[in-house]
């Protein structure tokens, strides 16, 4: 789908450059200061990461002293703050500018210029594995260097940020990170101790990798946070599948056949044996009612899940979550309003029930209101009115759940045109994985 201009200067916002979302700060609360490595060392480096990941460069690159420059002001863009206050992953009081503003430096801490190949690490970055226990003294003094190397091998070979990009959507965009993310973060701690990317102690280190991240990036809105700790956890569980499948080349496989959702991320099962494609979801009925949207775009299962989770719980919020087939929400601009429309699709009609009940409780408490059954309504629709912040509907029909936040006046028309010719399909990859359908796989997943 094509996104409009809002929803893509977020991607550019959110766009952590390749791996570098998750390379923030592995430091404890007292940091010790590590020396970089001298010009022999980050030879040798080079030469054996390339080696331990198969990886040849394409060109030589170049590591830049100094701290990384400035990023340019993101621009206030109001809809896209409105659109996810709607749907509750912005609190009432929360300014999307500024948390985008410390995201964006957070996500920069390396930065690779592929034009010019050359590498920047801020001063940071130096301390990303101080927290690493044994037997990782070596990965914690390299951390940094390591995995800039591998971002830098990646772009040379898979052209990586041109197709993240070029993702459909956030979500999509979101899984294709947490591939660099697991490859870069594994290989970098495969170097630095045991030589071996298929060990599994490999994944309790990442673990405390993201520990470490979410201490840094505390004070973000959770949605925010999450997206800088996907790489470092679940994507390294999810390149483990391919490492155990088949070594390197199942790593540089993905990127030739990437995950498209969050989804299969979080269930590598989803992805590499494919029992679950995602569902696409096209309200035909609600686009002849409203103009060209201001946002267009997927949560995924991952925010999703981290949503439920912020008034159900972890193991709540995973068990709803799961059942997430696919989502798209759209937010229009009409008659001084901003319409907001969230449909999600779910593996039953049971699982679609469980969780209007669960975003029902968000939803109430988030906007300030209570959702009311509606009168007469033959499937589940709820409703509620407030008095400066538009009004609600919360429905659902089979196994699609609809939310929808809109003016008073357009509440009713709008809330059973946007079921008129709504249209669902499978989302199918071109290119399917070659991976061993070894029992052995299904040790590697934590969930």
């Amino acid at each position: 789908m094509n996104v409009p201009a809002p929803s893509h200067r977020l991607r550019q916002a959110l766009l952590p450059l390749g791996l570098l979302s998750f390379v923030l700060g592995c430091f404890p609360l007292q940091p010790k200061t590590i020396a970089p490595p001298s010009k022999d060392q980050l030879s040798a480096l080079k030469t054996s990461l390339a080696q331990l990941r198969g990886l040849e460069p394409k060109r030589d690159f170049e590591f830049v002293a100094g701290e990384l420059a400035e990023t340019a002001p993101i621009a206030d863009d109001i809809a896209l703050e409105r659109a996810y206050k709607h749907l509750g992953l912005l609190g009432a009081n929360d300014d999307l500018k500024t948390a985008l503003e410390k995201y964006r430096r957070l996500a920069r801490l390396i930065d690779y210029d592929s034009a010019n190949d050359r590498l920047q690490i801020g001063a940071d970055a130096q301390r990303l594995g101080s927290a690493l226990p044994p037997p990782y003294q070596r990965a914690a003094g390299e951390l940094a260097h390591a995995m800039a190397i591998v971002q830098a091998l990646q772009e040379q070979h898979f052209h990586w940020q041109e197709k993240i990009s070029r993702a459909s959507n956030d979500d999509s965009q979101l899984a294709h990170r947490a591939v660099a993310g697991g490859d870069a973060l594994l290989t970098a701690l495969a170097h630095g101790s045991d030589g071996k990317l298929n060990s599994t102690s490999h994944l309790s280190a990442a673990r405390q990798v993201a520990k470490q991240m979410e201490r840094l990036a505390d004070d973000l809105p959770p949605f925010l946070r999450s997206q800088l700790t996907l790489p470092l956890r679940e994507g390294s569980d999810f390149a483990a599948w391919a490492i155990k499948a088949k070594g390197t080349a199942g790593l540089n496989a993905l990127y030739t056949d990437p995950p498209r959702t969050s989804a299969q991320i979080l269930h590598p099962e989803r992805y590499f044996f494919r029992t679950h494609p995602a569902q696409r979801i096209a309200p035909a009925g609600l686009a002849r009612q409203l103009t060209p949207p201001l946002v267009d775009q997927s949560m995924g299962e991952f925010l999703l899940r981290g949503l439920l989770e912020s008034e159900h719980g972890a193991p709540s919020a995973r068990q709803i979550a799961a059942g997430w087939r696919g989502d798209r929400y759209l937010s229009f601009s009409e008659q001084n309003f901003q319409t907001t429309a969230w449909y999600s699709a779910w593996g039953s009609a049971g699982e679609a029930a469980t969780f209007l009940r669960g975003f029902q409780t968000i939803a109430d408490k988030r906007q300030r209101m209570r959702l009311r059954r509606s009168a007469g309504s033959a499937d589940e629709t709820f409703i509620d009115h407030t008095r400066d912040r538009g009004s609600f509907a919360l429905a659902r029909k089979g196994s699609v759940v609809l939310y929808l936040v809109t003016s008073r006046e357009r509440l009713a028309a709008l809330a059973e045109e946007a079921w008129n010719d709504l249209a669902l399909d499978i989302d199918l990859p071109p290119v399917r994985f070659e991976s061993a359908r070894g029992a052995g796989q299904l040790s590697l997943s934590k969930r």
